[in-house]
Order: structure tokens, then sequence, then C-alpha cells
């Protein structure tokens, strides 16, 4: 740029190097907030439950249970193919298949969680599988989920229990949990002259 135009000390104007306007955030430390990038933290993702190890069973219950399995993925299957074609037109189920709605990955892993009870709500499907259509089509599987394993909860049991010594009129029960747990029935009073149950010797109308 000198050699371009030599009339001039700084040389050619078009040809020489524009003068820097601003030096260092040292100089110019206001100049610095101009580039501050905000940072956006993604929140921290649940990860997915960890399946049991499959126990050991029978051929009979096996065999139930793969048939079980099998019920529950021809189903998802045919309510895919259905919302592929409502959704996207037959064309696309032709052309793409029904990947489009919902992987088969997606699907297996439905398959295994609803096997463990994995699967009960709109939040369950989405932490379990990842689904991008968990909460525009979660009720519909979990309709599908509940016809193959439903929630069944047992009924609360008493249970009769005949005292080993004479009868008396108050006889024990014991209350089984939902849990199965067994709770012990409460212990009866004895009298301690006629040795039955149900009084005391203190009792005004012993018959003793």
């Amino acid at each position: 740029h000198l050699e371009c135009d030599l009339s001039t000390l700084d040389g050619c104007t078009r040809c020489r190097p524009a003068a820097i306007q601003t030096c260092c955030d040292i100089h110019n430390p206001e100049l610095a907030g101009l580039y501050k990038a905000t940072i956006v933290k993604t929140p921290h993702q649940v990860g997915r439950s960890r399946l049991p190890p499959e126990k050991e069973m029978s051929v009979e219950d096996k065999e139930h249970q793969q048939e079980k399995d099998r019920a529950l993925r021809m189903d998802l299957e045919k309510w895919w193919r259905d919302m592929t074609v409502k959704k996207y037109t037959c064309g696309h189920l032709r052309n793409l298949g029904a990947g489009l709605v919902m992987g088969t990955t997606t699907r297996d892993r439905i398959v295994e969680c609803a096997r463990y009870g994995k699967i009960r709500t709109i939040a369950n499907l989405d932490r379990e599988t990842k689904w991008m259509g968990a909460n525009e089509f979660g009720n519909d599987i979990l309709k599908i989920i509940e016809e193959h394993y439903p929630i069944d909860l047992p009924p609360t049991i008493f249970i009769e229990v005949t005292p080993s010594s004479e009868p008396s009129s108050n006889s024990g029960y014991l209350h089984v949990r939902r849990d199965d747990s067994v709770l012990p029935a409460k212990r009866q009073v004895k009298c301690s002259v006629c040795h039955l149950e149900g009084h005391t010797s203190s009792f005004t109308d012993h018959p003793l």
C-alpha cells in the first residue's frame, strides 16, 4: 500500500490496513461484556430402571410369559401401523414403515418394562423409553399395557384362628396385609383358677 500511492506517508487509502479502533480488554474493559455468551444448563435426566434378571421358572410358566409378551408386542405393532396411517397416510406406511411413530427398540423396551410393572403412568413411559411420542400417545400405550398386565391388588384377608384350649366367647384373628405379612392375634386373658380364657380370677360372676 505504500508503493501504491507515493504521494502520502500512509500509502494508498484503499489498500492500507484499517486502523484498529480497540486495543484489548485492559484498555477497553467495557467492550469485553459484548461477547459474553449465556450458558444454559440442561436439567439432569432421570435414568431408566434396571430390570431384574430373568428368574428361573418352569417350562409352562415360561411359555405362558412368552405368550403374554408376544400378544402385547403384536398389539403394539397393530397400534403403530394404524397410527401411522392415521397421521401420515397409508403411503408413508408402505414406503417408510411404521417407524415414523415408534421404533422397534421402543416397542421392545415397553414389553420388557410392562412385564415387571415399570410403566403405569405417562411419566414412567417417558422415563423408561425416552420416546418422543410419550406425551402424545401415552394414554393409548397405557391402555394396551393394562389389557395384558393389569394392576391386581389382592384384597385384605382375615383368617379366623381357633384357640388350642377350650373355646371361649372371644376368638382371635390374624390380619393378613397386602404384602402377605401376618400380624399375631391379640393375647387372650386366662383365669388362674379355672384355666379358661376370656376372664380372670377377680371376675365377679366367677362360677367357683
